[in-house]
């Protein structure tokens, strides 16, 4: 049985991952081994988050009296494991969503979480976790902003493209002229 002061330092652990969290995501564990739970902490881990299992009494403690994370304690029933999300959103949302797909026979089960202080859906989180990674995203903003410089750069060599062709095509016809 935990002590007073372990369950305070877990809930001082609780309250720093929250605050540093931009995204929290409630799910249900049941039917993980210790193994399958450690190979999701790893996966979370790789995508710049954390999964912390907590009882969910120490949850409502950590979150108490911040209202952006309020909207947790719906979804506080069961046995509850917390994926984190601290640099990336999308990154941990898509490792836990790929977490639970790879392993069908064993029920990972989203309930829903806060973004950045508001509260989403496991429908929600779904969705953010098919979202690109960060990378792609910023790939693509990169080459639809590229794209209308690309064009302007076409577009102002052309003249001298055309330019050159004519030269070329004066200085051929006076060498024709000469010889």
């Amino acid at each position: 049985m935990p002590t007073k002061q372990q369950k305070g330092s877990s809930v001082d652990a609780l309250r720093s991952n929250f605050e540093r969290a931009q995204i929290a995501i409630i799910a249900d564990y049941r039917g993980l081994t210790v193994a399958q739970l450690t190979d999701l902490r790893r996966r979370v881990q790789k995508a710049g988050g954390d999964v912390v299992v907590s009882k969910n009494t120490l949850v409502k403690v950590a979150t108490s009296g911040h209202e952006s994370w309020s909207s947790l304690e719906t979804l506080l029933a069961g046995p509850t494991a917390i994926v984190f999300g601290f640099d990336d959103v999308v990154g941990p949302a898509k490792a836990l969503n790929d977490f639970a797909k790879e392993k069908r026979a064993v029920k990972v089960t989203v309930r829903g979480g806060v973004l950045q202080g508001k509260a989403i859906s496991a429908k929600g989180v779904e969705g953010l976790a098919e979202l690109p990674s960060r990378e792609v995203l910023v790939a693509q903003l990169l080459g639809v902003l590229n794209g209308p410089v690309r064009g302007l750069v076409t577009v102002l060599s052309g003249t001298n493209r055309s330019l050159v062709y004519a030269l070329d095509a004066i200085r051929k016809q006076k060498e024709e002229q000469s010889a």
